[in-house]
């Protein structure tokens, strides 16, 4: 035997894999089992996914530490080159003097052994300075889980206490070291229909039909993608206070039906996710407690059946990560070396957006990916609890009833429903069927808001919203009645929010949307202020409105600009009303119009003797329609009529120098060439 020095080594060996049989001096086994799967009330085991390399064991450095020393440097360290998967017996040989510096025989046979697998940055390991267990185990990691999927490895630790045996037979001690990983695993195993039905209310004045559409999923197209992991990590494992937050947004999980019996409920099962420890407060959005989600994109077919034809649309799902039922560190955590697999069940169609995803129901599984002790650990996804509404605006041109479709998992309520449309008049209070009501808001964006009393007395007494089964039912009729006093001539925007019941006293619940409806009437009249109005301080700048006309009929010019005959510094009183008015046709009743574009064909280019003309330079208008008046066009009104404020009031003229006039007229940046003489039927 040799001298026995005590000594703190400094050799690094490189030792080979070996057999079993002949081992000596301290003989490891180093274990990295394969996962598990279990179910209640089953034991059995799923084999790792050797593509994967999730049990790959490549390097393995091992540091040897006196018995309640491990705060102080290793005393020995060997570094172990091997390519096993699962496990390997590493014999590490000693001399005396390592024996009697690793265990003194004064005072214990004991002594600690650490393993540190697979770290990436082996030259931070290749001496004892700074070797103590801690500061071993707060080395950082920082891993790209999503570029290629694929990981050549995963980072492991672990640690035991082991005796000598013989300080003078060739087997010295030996020792099993069970290796965790520092990652958390992530897996999600899908069960949906071959088809599911999905029914719409139809309703037709007093009368309803309910038509049934089938759909079909995609699941060839399905993906999967984990939102908010976390990639840097130390080899302690213990959450970070600033973690870097990760997606794989950009390179989703594909899925694959599973022949394993096991799955033959939840038969797609998706590649697997990875990500180190993290902790998150639910609904948090800021760092370090942000919540982790799993976004899921299906597409559906909806099968052509009668006079339904067939489309395909991509829906969008969000499966919860739930409270773990293990308590303690577990809640709200995703912990090192476990494996959660989400058992989700699909039913319905999602959200057609991703940032209004519903939530789905289910089950999770979390297993310690080599826990032999086959003991199910599950949580409920959530409470089984989703809300997605078809759209979230809708616009109506003079239709007066909309059924909205909804899925709900619970009932469902309306709330905070708000009617208003835009108050273009100067009087302080407004009047219509249900009376005298006081408009709102500051001058140019006044708008009229009706109470829920108001609203029901416009409407029969009935309101404007229910819910009816599966469907949001909006009805309200329109005043069209040119005669009236008090025609629609304003779009209505109504708004308001689905909720379910139960959740409308929850402060920032997910199960709420809201949805707005533009109710548009047959006419409707936009008013579009001229930006010269009252810079002067009386009414009018010296700019005059920005209108510009041609030189006929009364016209004067003052200060290079020209101006109609009422816009004189002496009649301003007279025309002071700097409003354009858009007057917008969505839907005609009488069948004697039609909505058109009642521009001649031909073009008629004002030159010669009536340029259109600015300050001294001329300007000629060529490639200009005017309006065409024949019988073709007597009936024609266009979709949009742009009527200029009273700036560019004018005196008596011929048609023909209303033609010209028009051809050359501008006002507020709305160009010269563009307006018209009004057709028959505007004019009616």
């Amino acid at each position: 035997m040799a001298l026995l020095l005590p000594f703190v080594s400094c050799q690094k060996d490189f030792v080979p894999d070996v057999n079993q049989q002949d081992l000596e001096g301290i003989v490891l086994t180093l274990k990295c089992q394969e996962p598990e799967h279990s179910k209640a009330g089953t034991n059995g085991t799923k084999p790792g996914i050797a593509a994967w390399n999730e049990n790959k064991l490549r390097v393995l450095d091992i540091y040897f530490y006196r018995e309640g020393a491990t705060g102080s440097n290793a005393v020995k360290h060997v570094r172990h080159l091997s390519g096993a998967d699962n496990s390997v017996t590493v014999p590490v040989n000693v001399t005396d003097a390592e024996i009697e510096n690793i265990a003194p025989r004064a005072t214990t046979n004991n002594f600690i052994v650490y393993v540190l697998a697979n770290y990436p940055d082996t030259t931070a390991l290749n001496n004892l300075t700074n070797t103590s267990l801690t500061h071993l185990k707060e080395l950082t990691l920082n891993t790209d889980f999503v570029t290629n999927h694929l990981q050549q490895s995963f980072v492991m630790d672990g640690e035991v206490r082991a005796s000598i045996e013989s300080r003078t037979r060739r087997l010295v001690a030996r020792a099993e070291v069970d290796l965790k990983r520092v990652a958390a695993k992530i897996t999600v195993h899908i069960n949906i229909p071959d088809t599911i039905e999905v029914k719409h209310l139809i309703i037709a004045g007093e009368d309803t039909a309910e038509v049934i559409e089938h759909w079909t999923p995609a699941t060839s197209e399905m993906k999967v993608y984990l939102v908010n992991g976390v990639r840097n990590a130390v080899v302690g494992a213990t959450p970070l206070a600033n973690p870097t937050y990760f997606t794989y947004r950009n390179n989703m999980m594909t899925f694959s039906r599973s022949a394993a019996a096991e799955d033959a409920a939840h038969a797609w099962v998706c590649d697997p996710m990875y990500m180190y420890p993290q902790h998150w407060e639910f609904g948090s959005e800021t760092p370090p407690e942000m919540e982790p989600t799993l976004k899921l994109q299906l597409p559906w077919t909806r099968v052509a059946e009668g006079s339904l034809s067939a489309v395909k649309k991509q829906f969008y799902y969000k499966i919860l990560v739930p409270n773990d039922a293990r308590g303690g560190d577990y809640l709200r955590s995703f912990v090192r070396n476990n494996w959660y697999k989400f058992k989700i069940d699909i039913g319905i169609l999602g959200s057609e957006t991703d940032e209004a995803s519903i939530d789905l129901t289910g089950h999770y599984y979390i297993e310690e990916w080599q826990d032999k002790e086959v003991v199910i650990k599950h949580a409920e996804i959530g409470h089984a609890r989703y809300l997605s509404v078809e759209q979230d605006s809708f616009e109506l041109n003079n239709e007066e009833d909309l059924s909205i479709f909804f899925t709900s998992s619970h009932p469902v309520v309306l709330d905070s429903i708000v009617v208003t449309k835009p108050y273009y008049g100067s009087a302080a209070t407004y009047t219509d069927e249900v009376g005298s009501i006081t408009p709102q808001g500051t001058s140019g964006a006044k708008y009229i808001s009706y109470t829920e009393a108001q609203r029901k007395a416009r409407n029969n007494d009935a309101d404007w919203l229910k819910v009816v089964g599966s469907h949001v039912i909006f009805h309200h009729a329109l005043n069209n009645n040119l005669s009236s006093n008090y025609m629609d001539t304003a779009p209505y925007t109504i708004s308001f929010i689905v909720i379910q019941k139960d959740q409308q006293s929850v402060t920032g619940t997910s199960y709420k949307q809201r949805v707005t409806i533009t109710q548009r009437p047959a006419i409707f009249i936009i008013p579009e202020e001229n930006y010269d109005f009252a810079a002067d301080g009386d009414g009018y700048n010296n700019h005059r409105g920005y209108v510009y006309v041609n030189g006929q009929s009364g016209v004067t010019t003052t200060n290079g600009y020209n101006y109609s005959g009422g816009l004189s510094n002496n009649s301003r009183e007279d025309n002071n009303n700097p409003d354009l008015y858009s007057i917008h046709v969505t839907v005609l009743d009488d069948d004697q119009y039609v909505i058109g574009d009642p521009r001649s064909d031909e073009v008629n280019n004002y030159t010669g003797g009536n340029p259109a003309w600015v300050t001294a330079g001329n300007r000629t208008l060529t490639y200009y329609y005017p309006a065409e008046y024949s019988d073709r066009t007597k009936p024609m009104i266009a979709p949009v009529v742009r009527v200029a404020s009273s700036y560019g009031k004018t005196n008596p003229m011929s048609f023909e120098n209303a033609h010209r006039r028009c051809a050359s007229y501008q006002e507020d940046g709305f160009p010269a060439g563009r307006w018209r003489v009004r057709t028959y039927s505007a004019i009616r």
